[in-house]
């Protein structure tokens, strides 16, 4: 199908879409060129020795300055964070320049592998480490049974979808065409 706008005066003709499985089109014997075989092994620290990092460093003024008007102490933070804070300290800023250079290379790979070759609207399941869009829909939800209050609840069920670089607008279009062609809500409910 062609289409016509006035931003861009050449006709584009739309790319089917279609879904991707990360492991029915990268066996395990696929990875970058110059890599290990095991890319699990190639890219093992990677959260700690770039999210983590970055989580820990991101709250350096905050301990500082919490630490100065408090004397020593710092501040109290939930286990949760108290572990990424410890995984991200123990990151050295040459770990995280190497490992920022994995993901570079991890990156570039996948893109090239996966999505700039396609021929169609790429519409991967893929973690969202290659810098682009990705939403998350919801598509249902699931009951359960809150220890806390004694009641049924409902947990939500999502799809987190992901399209290549420059491409959001089309990632949007396609998630809300699927949401209205399944006659799913494409609004936030009062009370949803």
């Amino acid at each position: 199908m062609e289409k016509c706008d006035d931003a861009n005066p050449k006709p584009q003709t739309k790319k089917p879409y279609e879904i991707l499985y990360l492991l029915d089109y990268l066996p395990k014997a696929s990875h970058p060129a110059g890599t290990p075989e095991d890319v699990d092994a190639y890219l093992q620290n990677l959260v700690a020795e770039t999210f983590y990092y970055d989580f820990y460093h991101s709250s350096d003024a905050f301990r500082k300055s919490y630490v100065d008007s408090h004397g020593r102490q710092l501040p109290y933070v939930i286990p949760f964070v108290q572990r990424r804070w410890a995984k991200g300290a123990a990151v050295t800023p040459s770990q995280n320049q190497e490992a920022r250079r994995k993901l570079g290379v991890y990156s570039t790979w996948l893109h090239e592998t996966l999505i700039a070759a396609r021929e169609a609207e790429a519409r991967a399941l893929l973690p969202p480490i290659l810098g682009a869009l990705d939403i998350v829909v919801p598509v249902g939800d699931v009951p359960y049974n809150s220890r806390i209050t004694g009641r049924v609840g409902y947990l939500p069920v999502v799809v987190d979808v992901m399209a290549a670089p420059g491409k959001d607008s089309g990632l949007l279009d396609g998630a809300e065409q699927i949401m209205a062609k399944s006659e799913r809500p494409t609004v936030v409910a009062t009370g949803s």
